[in-house]
């Protein structure tokens, strides 16, 4: 008990703010320090304050008191007509009891962006170093580390219209120590993916930018070459810029999936990759997510699965400082038996429901109080269904 008292005065001394870092630059247009032309935006967020009835999510539910303090630092540097974005944050979770799920995360990641000229550079780089689960097909935390780099360029053509191009590395890696339902993580999914893109990006508004490019990608494992594939994807993006009225970036097209070996599925269909955020009438956030893809499983014998699905939160202030907030999610998991022609194997279902209240006491804080429940029912029984029930605060401060 001493341990969650000592937790939520930290929070309420120095809670920063829960959302991204996209967002805390749009709302903190002013930098909290210069060091020369060096803009600087430090936060730090405590989040997850509170009881997780399923810290495992096994079907046999073991509960604890957790906490995750989360501090972060966005830097800014202006090079005449260019900027670079740095964004660094490290993740300490904590369990009272469970202290195999205690963990430390980070990640880093620095943008080049070029905003005039006839030809514009732009490149990414970064990593994340990650304790985490690995989305919804591998319940442990687990440590991984996840490299990506990207470069590129774009010509402009009009105005409003350039050439772009660009070459991506990505590279996923996992611990050595790492088994998860006896698999050895790193033997399953170890790999590198490599790719190029081409096409023609409109800058509707100074907000707004659609990306209309085909895209080819090489995906090579390092222990089991029959996980081998190569990849085709035409998905246009749509990408709103921090301090938009809609903040983030949308992609919907086609893919066309194929591992080299014939005895893993073809998927030629419909992919999605959304996560927006919007606000109404200044009373009212909305934020979503959507998704449907193919991924890699951990499992030998299901090497692929299909995910769709999606998630939404929408907070909306109800009287004076007051608002209601409502959560909601659901998704599918479709996986492939090895040797047969599609995704008819093993079928999952996650739903997410929750709610909760929040407390708007200033420009500066911000309080809130959640509960949700989530839930897995899998074809495969009781050894992946499991429950989770969720009672968190939070208190979020922005200087």
């Amino acid at each position: 008990m001493n341990t969650r008292i000592f937790v939520f005065s930290l929070a309420l001394v120095f809670a920063g703010r829960i959302a991204a870092a996209q967002v805390l630059e749009a709302s903190q247009t002013e930098p909290r320090f210069y060091v020369g032309p060096l803009q600087l935006f430090p936060a730090i967020t405590a989040r997850d304050i509170g009881i997780d009835s399923n810290v495992y999510n096994d079907e046999a539910p073991r509960e604890d008191f957790t906490y995750t303090i989360s501090p972060s630092l966005l830097a800014v540097l202006p090079i005449r007509d260019a900027r670079v974005k740095t964004r660094g944050r490290l993740d300490f979770r904590f369990f009272e009891r469970l202290k195999d799920q205690q963990s430390i995360s980070s990640a880093l990641d620095t943008e080049l962006d070029t905003r005039s000229g006839r030809v514009r550079p732009f490149g990414t780089a970064g990593f994340v170093q990650s304790h985490e689960r690995g989305g919804y097909d591998i319940d442990a935390r687990v440590a991984s580390v996840l490299t990506r780099a990207r470069l590129g360029a774009r010509v402009a053509l009009t105005p409003v219209t350039s050439l772009t191009g660009w070459v991506v590395r990505e590279a996923m890696t996992y611990s050595p120590r790492e088994n998860f339902d006896g698999v050895a993580l790193d033997e399953q999914l170890d790999r590198v993916t490599r790719g190029l893109a081409t096409g023609l990006r409109f800058d509707l508004t100074p907000f707004t930018s659609v990306t209309s490019a085909m895209e080819v990608e090489k995906t090579r494992f390092k222990y089991i070459p029959l996980r081998d594939a190569n990849s085709f994807r035409f998905a246009p993006v749509v990408r709103f810029a921090d301090g938009a009225i809609i903040e983030g970036e949308a992609s919907a097209g086609f893919r066309d999936f194929r591992p080299l070996d014939a005895r893993l599925a073809r998927y030629r269909g419909f992919v999605a990759r959304v996560k927006l955020g919007v606000t109404i009438a200044r009373s009212t956030r909305v934020e979503g997510e959507v998704a449907r893809d193919v991924d890699f499983s951990y499992v030998d014998r299901e090497p692929l699965y299909l995910l769709t699905g999606g998630r939404i939160q929408v907070a909306h202030r109800i009287i004076g400082p007051v608002e209601a907030i409502a959560i909601g999610g659901r998704y599918r998991l479709r996986y492939q038996n090895i040797a047969e022609p599609s995704f008819d194997g093993r079928v999952e279902h996650v739903t997410i429901a929750g709610g909760g209240i929040g407390f708007i006491v200033n420009e500066h804080l911000r309080v809130t109080f959640s509960t949700d429940r989530e839930q897995r029912i899998s074809t495969a029984g009781v050894r992946r269904d499991y429950e989770r029930r969720r009672v968190l605060g939070s208190v979020s401060y922005i200087p």
